[in-house]
Order: C-alpha cells, then sequence, then structure tokens
C-alpha cells in the first residue's frame, strides 16, 4: 500500500520504499484512521502455502473444509484419499481462509473448535495469526466489515475476475489494538451476537407454540405413514380415495386430521383459478398494463415485486384473494392487494368470508404447507393440480373459534416478529459497533 507523505489538490507524494503496487484505485485509496496503532498484515499474519499429498493415501478418508459468505469455514464433506487427485492444504484451529476469488463478497472463514475436517482445496488462501499481537477472531471480525471489505475491493487486482492474493493482502494495513484491548472488543462484539441468538430461539420457540396451539385447539392428529415395504401390500378399500401409481405409494396421504371440528374440502369454502402465462409478445416492464405474477420469485418478505407487466393478460385474481405458489416453491402464500395477471407457477384463490375468515384460512394454509408439497408431482418441478388443490381438507370450526384462533397466532406472530427485529439490530449493532471503535480518529 501507499503512504501518503504530502497531499494537494491534484498530486500526491508517496515515498518509493513504501510503493508496492500501482493503479488509480490505490492512488485515491484514503489512508485508515483510528485511535490505534496502524500496522501492516505483512508483520502478524503467515501464509500457510504447505501441501500435503493425502491421495497418497487411498484407503484412507479425510474430511474436506469448505467456505462460505454466510457461516464461514464448515465441514463440507468426507473423501477418500483415492479419489482425491491433487495436494491439499491442511487447515489448523484458529487459522483463516478465503476464497481469493469471492473474498469481496464475503467468503472467508474461521476454524474453531466446531470445525472437525482440517484439509481444504489448494485454490483457498489460507493463514494464521501471531498469537502475541492479532487474535484470530479479532481479526476476522474486522475481515467482515463493510470498511474492510471496501479497502479489499481497492487491493484486488484483475480486470474480469477479482483476485486477492495473499501477497496483496499481506501489504494491506490494518489498526491493532493490544491484546487486551482485543480481547475487549470481541467480548463486546459477541455479547451482542449472543443476545441476539438468544432472541432468534425465542422465535423459533414462539413457532413451535403456534403449531402445538392449532393441533390442541383444532383437535389434530397425526396420522402416522406407516413404513413402506417392498412387494405386494394391500389397503382396506374403505381408505382408497383414488387411485394410480403414484397415489398407491401412500404418499399423497394427508397427515394432519382434525378429531374435533368438521372438516372440508377447499373448494367448498372458496373459489379456485389455475394461472396460466400470457403471449410473451405482450410484456414490458415500462408499466404498461397488468403487473404479472410468474411464481415464488415475484414474492418476497410477504411482498408482492413484480419486473414485468402484460396488455394481454390471461388469467386475473382480484384484490383481497390469496395467491398459492402452485410450482415449485409449493404452498407459499400472499394476499393480493390489486388486480394482478396470474402466471403458472400460481393459482388465486377467492373465500367465502360467509363461512371462513381469510386470515384463518391463510393460518390454516400455513400450517399445512408440507402437506400441500408432498402432494406434488413432477421430475424436474414439483407442481400441484386443481383437483388437488380442491380436494385438499382442512378443518372448518364456527366462526367464532375461528376468530379466537386468529386473534391468538396473530398476538404470538407479533411477538415473533418483534423478536426477529430485536435479533436483526443486535447484529446490526454489534458490526456497526466494532466499525466505529476501530476505525475512527
Amino acid at each position: 500500500m501507499v503512504k501518503i507523505m504530502e497531499q494537494k489538490k491534484y498530486l500526491k507524494f508517496i515515498e518509493f520504499i513504501d510503493l508496492s503496487l500501482w493503479d488509480v484505485k490505490r492512488l485515491f485509496l484514503s489512508s485508515i484512521k483510528s485511535n490505534y496503532s496502524i500496522i501492516s498484515l505483512k508483520e502478524i499474519i503467515t501464509e500457510r502455502s504447505e501441501k500435503e499429498k493425502i491421495y497418497q493415501q487411498p484407503e484412507e478418508i479425510f474430511g474436506i473444509l469448505g467456505v462460505n459468505n454466510k457461516v464461514g469455514i464448515f465441514d463440507a464433506y468426507t473423501e477418500e484419499g483415492k479419489n482425491i487427485n491433487q495436494a491439499y492444504k491442511k487447515v489448523y484451529e484458529l487459522d483463516l481462509a478465503y476464497n481469493p476469488y469471492r473474498v469481496n463478497v464475503g467468503s472467508v472463514g474461521l476454524k474453531t473448535n466446531k470445525n472437525k475436517f482440517n484439509y481444504i482445496s489448494p485454490a483457498y488462501v489460507v493463514f494464521s495469526c501471531d498469537k502475541e499481537k492479532l487474535l484470530s477472531e479479532y481479526f476476522y471480525i474486522l475481515f467482515k466489515t463493510d470498511y474492510f471489505n471496501k479497502i479489499i475491493n481497492e487491493n484486488t487486482t484483475g480486470s474480469v475476475r477479482q483476485n486477492l492474493k495473499f501477497s496483496t493482502l499481506s501489504e494491506i494495513k490494518i489498526p491493532l489494538p493490544s491484546l487486551s484491548e482485543q480481547n475487549k472488543i470481541v467480548e463486546e462484539y459477541n455479547n451482542k451476537l449472543k443476545q441476539s441468538e438468544k432472541a432468534e430461539k425465542e422465535a423459533q420457540n414462539i413457532e413451535k407454540e403456534i403449531e402445538n396451539y392449532l393441533m390442541e385447539e383444532l383437535g389434530i392428529e397425526i396420522d402416522e405413514r406407516k413404513e413402506k415395504k417392498k412387494g405386494l401390500q394391500f389397503v382396506e378399500f374403505k381408505t382408497l380415495d383414488k387411485w394410480d401409481s403414484f397415489f398407491s405409494t401412500g404418499n399423497r396421504k394427508q397427515s394432519k386430521i382434525s378429531l374435533k371440528f368438521n372438516s372440508v374440502k377447499i373448494k367448498e369454502i372458496s373459489s379456485l383459478k389455475m394461472g396460466s402465462s400470457p403471449n410473451s409478445d405482450y410484456f414490458n416492464n415500462t408499466g404498461k398494463g397488468f403487473p404479472f405474477i410468474g411464481g415464488a420469485s415475484e414474492i418476497k418478505n410477504n411482498n408482492i415485486e413484480v419486473t414485468r407487466f402484460t396488455t394481454r393478460p390471461t388469467t386475473i385474481s382480484k384484490k383481497g384473494d390469496l395467491i398459492l405458489c402452485v410450482r415449485a416453491t409449493i404452498g407459499k402464500i400472499i394476499w393480493s392487494d390489486k388486480e394482478y395477471c396470474l402466471g403458472r407457477g400460481v393459482a388465486g384463490l377467492t373465500i367465502d368470508k360467509k363461512i371462513v375468515i381469510p386470515k384463518y384460512f391463510s393460518i390454516l394454509l400455513n400450517y399445512y404447507e408440507k402437506d400441500l408439497q408432498s402432494f406434488g408431482t413432477g421430475s424436474t418441478f414439483k407442481q400441484i393440480s386443481k383437483t388437488t388443490i380442491e380436494d385438499f381438507i382442512i378443518p372448518l370450526p364456527p366462526l367464532k373459534v375461528q376468530e379466537k384462533i386468529v386473534k391468538h397466532i396473530s398476538e404470538l406472530k407479533s411477538k415473533i416478529k418483534d423478536l426477529k427485529e430485536f435479533s436483526e439490530n443486535l447484529k446490526n449493532s454489534a458490526r456497526i459497533d466494532f466499525e466505529k471503535e476501530i476505525f475512527n480518529g
């Protein structure tokens, strides 16, 4: 990196000894500001470039690690030495590893005692930290900050595929508090994450509580499916609803049966319209005509987000209809806030509000989502037919009971929403506070 000695409006001067890489983006990279000492990484990290020829142990089973931008380092898979055709790097506890071509999107990880596997592809960069000066966890957290990601982006090389070599990483400078200060900073960061995880677990427990409440309130029992047997099988005629090679496998049987209230088929309480794709010649992205919902890709975070419109709609949903995904992501639902053109990946349900509360109906569909998915057919993308949906059975208690269920579950869902928001805020606070503490001055 460069050390700025003098700065003017148009010219910047640096000492030649501090010039390691030259291009425009590095020239204009602002110097790091911090109340802590600034030190070059080459003084505190060491690359693990050695590789082991594990393929020379053909009968030995080796645990292979992977790295992604969600969990960092993880135990990926096991493989016999005879199936490995190159030497692999060994990763030790508290080592860091990253994909040099994906580090700018957070593909970096820290190996902990939770990781049981030890080897990783030679394509990854692996390095250790000087234990006397740098805590691996401190650097891992720093590595994931937005500020440091900006520095990484300004130090990657390659015109098409950006690459962060270890030699380039080692030239970057970082703020380096004392070990005791690093420990304190990391502890404060982790405390926020622990609170966040606690809130997430509370939300998960309430979600389980919703399922248990529905089962108790509606008198639902799980119909345990019998283990599949090979060869000839016998069924009682009275239990036979439909017959074909797929139905005969037993996969199409609803597993959650209400013993407390009458059950009805969906077609008895709603009218169903299956979507169909309009002619592509009449699509546009300028907002002309009807907004188009082709499938689950337009349903994000409980919102409908469309990018295509059509002036020749086929199936149209009305405001207040329930839109149900019937292909690939089966069972995902959302309420229609206006008229939409429905593609073949979705269907529209108009609810008979005289006998069923719409919110109760959507709660039930969420509850029966896995059952609906089990009815899917198709080799590439699973889908459910109109008949399957119409004949699907749900319990229908009196309206007062429906109201009671909706009220209680709405309260529980409100708690879940608050807990998830609290959890997310804690994560953001941990990241922002860490960044402010390190990159300041």
